[in-house]
């Protein structure tokens, strides 16, 4: 009796062992965050603003209290949907651009693939804030800018995992589909899409940070009166202090919550491709 209860009892406690796993990974991952943000907020505090002028640096009451008046009078709402939705939008054209541009230099002729990659490549490179002067000229500076200007930062990122993903894929399962009379939509919906989804998935998180960051940087560069971006510009030639560190505060929370989401999708994706 006692050796058949002991062998019963060995995969309940083994089970709950498993099972506490992620929560005190968890509990460890949230003590790392906030040990990290009560530290920041000392130094910040007792350190930074005891010896800088609050016309350089604001008190941290002075930032909580500025970002919870714009939660109040519904400034926070505005500034945020349109900082997220330029993002949002520049992500979705500038993945569906990247992934149908990966699948037409992969699966297409060699000469589309020879002019594509090149083109990427260069775009990968080039220092995207340069062509802010061009699209102010061609567009001005509205959200329509803005939005191209996100897309244009993220589909490089997108259309290189893409292809490095899509080069993965057993050519002899494709020449399988295509012999039971699958065409190029097949292709690309029953193998290559969900074979390639880590590298997706990986690639939009990437992206999702350079989203944020570029959906800011260009509200500030076109010199925007709304969004995050456009209330740190105006802040700053009125010396504001409160209000740049909290727009860039509020812009920092949701550039992690965003990246955090992609994460998720990543994970998600990674694990479909490996099963």
């Amino acid at each position: 009796m006692s050796e058949r209860t002991i062998v019963r009892a060995a995969p309940v406690s083994t089970g709950i062992l498993s099972s506490a796993r992620p929560l005190r990974a968890a509990i460890g991952q949230t003590g790392k965050w906030v040990l990290s943000l009560a530290v920041l907020y000392a130094l910040w505090r007792w350190v930074a603003v005891p010896n800088v002028s609050s016309l350089f640096l604001a008190s941290p009451d002075a930032v909580f209290a500025k970002i919870w008046q714009w939660t109040l009078d519904g400034t926070l709402v505005q500034m945020v949907w349109t900082t997220l939705s330029e993002a949002v939008l520049g992500m979705a054209f500038g993945a569906i651009a990247g992934i149908t541009l990966a699948l037409i230099a992969t699966l297409g002729p060699k000469e589309a693939g020879g002019v594509i990659n090149p083109v990427f490549a260069a775009l990968y490179a080039m220092p995207k804030f340069a062509l802010i002067p061009l699209l102010l000229v061609w567009l001005g500076r509205d959200t329509p800018s803005r939005v191209i200007f996100v897309a244009i930062t993220v589909m490089p990122i997108i259309f290189l995992n893409m292809v490095t993903g899509l080069k993965t894929v057993d050519p002899a399962k494709v020449r399988m589909i295509r012999l039971f009379g699958g065409g190029s939509w097949q292709v690309a919906t029953k193998l290559l899409l969900p074979q390639t989804a880590g590298y997706l998935g990986t690639a939009l998180t990437i992206s999702a940070h350079n989203a944020i960051a570029s959906a800011v940087g260009a509200e500030i560069l076109f010199g925007a009166t709304d969004g995050l971006g456009g209330m740190m510009y105006t802040s700053a030639f009125t010396f504001s202090t409160d209000a740049v560190i909290g727009a860039l505060l509020v812009a920092t929370i949701f550039s992690t919550l965003f990246i955090g989401i992609f994460q998720i999708f990543s994970r998600i994706g990674s694990s479909r491709t490996i099963g």
